[in-house]
């Protein structure tokens, strides 16, 4: 099969190479550091673009037992490949998700009274408990309930007989930012007091730090902690802490090299930008372009590596990249490009390429499912992704 896999590689244009041993490394590491809180895997955004399918089976044999999604279609796309482990959707649910939900069992948020009672409609209705996490805005803004509702909320809980609360969530708005120290610690004292009333026996989860809160602020963690950023080695840290690992490279390759005279124009002329080559110039063209994860202000300031060497992108298309390699001789068609990811002595990280157009890992989450993943355990292609067509899952 890996073989068979290789062989399948060596025919794109472009793709990602994802190395699932440096993926569990760093999950085993974030384990590690922040026992004895448990750690709930964050695979929003198909795994922040690294993709859900093979990432949620490979946490699943490390040992995990639950991971978190964004939305209701990321959870049933795990439940889809048949991955045993346990799912929590972050985004709030309509009631008749809720009620596929708990048939599917993916637990979720209830953030209200009124979402409260949906929840245990559904439980009624099915004769099942539903499991369910509660959410508290302690000052985010977004989804959850206020602290001062928390009384209302705690008796609306105690009349909900189909509920399994096995949860009690937050998250900081800005624990990477040394400004905002007082505001964290702020968040977190209304998180503790908004729990200590839903939860008074405390025997659900209590979770409110994610990635920059676990390195940051030991005292967030109480029974769980979320992890997206760290488990991808996409920390806004720098350099990375711990000896985590980057575990995935971009890679494409070139089909065309040609020169261009003075003055020739590359890419779309646009009112706010029309780009000439300012000298004879040597560019590869390369099939991938702003359907791809790359957006069109990568163009002038984007960077990508060719032969081991930063080479400016001097234009981009929806499908097309076109990059100035008139000082590497020789540049040959099917020559490789790496968009992020280490090639010869340099490196471009995933954070780099998304700082390059004010973004950061943006630039993981758009890559379209298009582009194939390739998954690499023990110096072997084990799977391969594309589209969500998974190829060596089971």
């Amino acid at each position: 099969m890996s073989s068979d896999l290789e062989r399948m590689r060596q025919g794109y244009s472009a793709w990602v190479d994802v190395d699932l041993d440096d993926l569990l490394w760093n999950y085993a590491l974030i384990c590690k550091k922040s026992a004895p809180a448990a750690v709930i895997p964050v695979i929003k955004g198909n795994a922040l673009g690294f993709g859900i399918p093979v990432v949620s089976r490979a946490l699943a044999g490390a040992g995990a037992k639950l991971v978190a999604v964004s939305n209701f279609n990321e959870a049933l796309e795990i439940r889809r490949h048949r991955t045993p482990i346990g799912i929590l959707t972050m985004n709030g649910l309509l009631p008749i998700q809720m009620e596929l939900a708990a048939r599917k069992d993916i637990t979720f948020f209830v953030f209200d009274e009124e979402s409260i009672r949906a929840a245990d409609e559904c439980g009624r209705a099915l004769k099942k408990k539903v499991k369910v996490h509660v959410k508290i805005d302690s000052g985010l803004g977004r989804l959850g309930f206020l602290p001062a509702d928390a009384l209302a909320v705690k008796r609306a809980l105690d009349r909900a007989d189909w509920l399994d609360v096995t949860g009690v969530a937050s998250h900081l708005a800005s624990p990477y930012l040394d400004r905002d120290r007082e505001f964290t610690l702020e968040q977190r004292r209304r998180f503790a007091e908004a729990a200590s009333i839903v939860d008074p026996s405390h025997t659900a989860k209590w979770h409110l730090a994610a990635s920059s809160g676990i390195l940051r602020y030991p005292e967030t963690h109480f029974d769980a902690v979320r992890t997206g950023c760290l488990l991808h080695g996409l920390s806004r840290v720098w350099p990375l802490p711990w000896d985590l690992k980057r575990h995935a490279t971009y890679r494409a390759r070139i089909v065309q090299v040609k020169d261009l005279p003075c003055g020739h124009n590359v890419g779309y002329m646009r009112p706010n930008r029309q780009f000439s080559v300012s000298r004879d110039t040597r560019i590869a063209v390369i099939p991938i372009g702003s359907h791809d994860g790359l957006t069109a202000a990568h163009a002038d300031k984007g960077l990508v590596l060719v032969h081991g060497k930063r080479c400016r992108i001097l234009g981009l298309a929806s499908c097309e990249m076109m990059v100035d390699v008139s000082d590497i001789d020789p540049v040959m068609i099917g020559d490789e490009v790496v968009v992020y990811g280490k090639q010869g002595d340099d490196e471009i990280t995933a954070f780099d390429c998304g700082a390059q157009v004010g973004s950061s890992y943006g630039i993981t989450t758009s890559l379209h499912r298009r582009v194939p993943r390739v998954y690499w355990k023990g110096g072997k292609c084990v799977a391969v992704d594309v589209s969500g067509y998974v190829v060596g899952l089971d």
